[in-house]
């Protein structure tokens, strides 16, 4: 008997295995700009599926973790949807083409966001 998890992870290999391989079987790897929005996607998702459980769960909300968690994932959600596309564009185009504004504050992003997401686990690690 199938149970769902089994069904979405049996979904999700074949829609990986059609991103990272071309229709025409010849298995050359596809497109890095598929692969991109693809993780993107899936990961500003998961952060906000996160979110949105935790917020709406009574129960859950009492817990010191609760508040750690909802920050690495605020944390991550900010970096999937800032700094992975301007990364990508950075990979895909060999250059940064987005103007020295933005030249100037990825690196504040980018660690920024590093850092607040090991502070987060760390918060984490020691509450537990």
């Amino acid at each position: 008997m199938w149970k769902w998890p089994d069904v979405i992870a049996r979904n999700l290999l074949v829609v990986c295995d059609f991103l990272i391989f071309e229709r025409g079987g010849n298995n050359e790897p596809a497109n890095f700009e598929k692969i991109q929005r693809f993780e993107i996607l899936n990961f500003v998702l998961g952060n906000s599926l996160t979110v949105a459980a935790l917020v709406r769960s009574r129960k859950l909300r009492s817990h010191a973790t609760t508040a750690f968690v909802l920050s690495l994932a605020g944390s991550d959600l900010l970096f999937c949807a800032f700094n992975l596309p301007l990364t990508a564009s950075r990979y895909i185009y060999e250059s940064w083409i987005l103007g020295d504004t933005l030249c100037r504050l990825f690196p504040f992003f980018f660690y920024g966001n590093v850092a607040a997401s090991l502070f987060s686990m760390v918060l984490i690690t020691i509450n537990r």
